[in-house]
């Protein structure tokens, strides 16, 4: 027999459960990077995906590169203020990394483990193709570095910008790429490459040349996946993209990768 507070219980639950997913989604924070070269416009695109993640209630952090934190640009000055070859290649990315390890610890764990997102470029990725651009030998010591320092902290997602901003050889310092100093080498370029093709799950190369509000959206619909597999309901009462396991891309996007 049908009684009218069984429909009023229905609903009671429907509301409990929807309550449920967003608290979860709210508790599950994530770790976005922007990377590529000085001029591509990452920063700009950090701070646009930023103000949409906000818009959809989200709790973001926009992280601060290494060296624009008070607590870790001693580290960086070290090598900003020092000559070309003063220190081995050994030493600066033990240098570079102490900085990452500094936001890690300070700025990044303390908000996922709050639940909060962060956003951000000149992450790992960067040190690591800057210094292992240089060679084979190299590469592998960064990648033992990076290994001790970021361990498990990876991002969950890294965008990086592929376009033209090269140059045929290094300019400046050897982290030249993390503070966005003009342009990258075609190695650097090349190593950063092989960083994203080598983990296709984490990383979406994106053509700058399509335009900024076209980069924006890419950007955007690969984000969407993250916030469907935490259950977070858009503004416009959509949730957010659910992966396709049709093979057409990592978790089922169709990847920008050439």
């Amino acid at each position: 027999m049908f009684r009218p507070e069984s429909r009023r219980f229905a609903a009671i639950k429907v509301e409990c459960w929807s309550s449920s997913v967003m608290l979860t989604s709210m508790m599950s924070g994530a770790f976005i990077m922007i990377e590529g070269g000085g001029s591509l416009g990452r920063t700009a695109q950090v701070h646009r995906l930023t103000m949409r993640l906000r818009s959809q209630g989200i709790d973001v952090v926009e992280m601060p590169e290494i060296g624009a934190a008070d607590d870790n640009a001693a580290i960086v000055n070290l090598l900003e203020r020092s000559p070309l070859g003063q220190w081995s290649p050994e030493a600066e990315a033990l240098l570079m990394f102490a900085a990452h390890n500094d936001l890690l610890e300070k700025v990044v764990r303390p908000a996922l483990a709050g639940g909060r997102w962060i956003i951000g470029t000149g992450f790992a990725d960067a040190s690591r193709a800057r210094q292992s651009a240089r060679s084979e030998a190299e590469a592998a010591w960064v990648q033992i570095v990076e290994d001790a320092v970021v361990g498990p902290d990876r991002p969950n997602l890294t965008f990086i910008l592929e376009g033209a901003s090269t140059s045929s050889a290094d300019k400046g310092s050897s982290h030249a790429l993390l503070n966005g100093m003009g342009t990258i080498s075609q190695r650097t370029r090349r190593t950063l490459l092989d960083i994203a093709r080598g983990d296709p799950e984490r990383c979406r190369l994106v053509d700058p040349s399509d335009g900024d509000d076209a980069v924006a959206e890419t950007i955007w619909n690969a984000v969407k996946v993250v916030l469907g597999e935490r259950g977070h309901c858009l503004a416009d009462g959509e949730f957010g993209a659910r992966p396709i396991e049709d093979g057409s891309g990592p978790q089922g996007m169709d990847a920008t990768v050439r």
